[in-house]
């Protein structure tokens, strides 16, 4: 599958020396509606007119190779050494099917962002787990891909209540149940 990155991400990969970034973003819808952004690097980027908060070698990341074949390829990412607020806010919310994003980008020789970071992973957050050791938490989090969502059996019947799920002034399927056992003979003389 063709991929387009910038020109300038491009250059820099293709450069003498790398310095690429992983960058998450976790939404909740909350009251307030949190978001979380951090990356694998120190201090505070932005790119895409957000900023991403560094936590350095407190986040691992793990993003499912893709394939050829349509298949939903998941990812998980652990966040260790977090405060309270965090915690809390991921015992608190429900998460389940909230978005996860995972970008990998590339920093110039000066620190800055390279534009346009490549998006690896897009898709939907599904378990949560929380392990603490001594005074330190570490939460895992496991996302998947939107493409899970093709395995799911959808059930339809042709019924006027399924019919007026997603068009609720269609009258067509009223009429099944009187003629479901009507008998209609053909082919004989008035």
């Amino acid at each position: 599958m063709t991929r387009s990155i910038s020109s300038s991400f491009q250059a820099q990969v293709e450069g003498d020396s790398l310095t690429p970034f992983y960058a998450i973003e976790l939404e909740f819808n909350d009251d307030e509606a949190t978001v979380l952004r951090y990356w694998t690097g120190y201090g505070d980027i932005t790119f895409d007119s957000k900023t991403f908060s560094g936590i350095a070698d407190f986040l691992n990341i793990d993003v499912a190779t893709e394939t050829t074949d349509l298949q939903a390829n998941g990812a998980s990412i652990t966040l260790s050494a977090l405060n309270s607020a965090t915690v809390s806010l991921a015992l608190g919310e429900a998460f389940q099917g909230e978005p996860m994003k995972i970008w990998l980008g590339v920093l110039d020789t000066s620190g800055a962002v390279i534009a346009d970071p490549y998006m690896v992973f897009e898709g939907k957050m599904d378990t949560m787990s929380i392990a603490k050791a001594g005074d330190k938490s570490s939460l895992t989090i496991t996302a998947e891909s939107s493409l899970i969502d093709l395995n799911r059996s959808r059930v339809r019947r042709y019924t006027p209540e399924d019919q007026k799920i997603n068009h609720p002034t269609d009258k067509g399927l009223d009429y099944i149940p009187s003629i479901q056992d009507l008998n209609i003979t053909w082919g004989r003389p008035v």
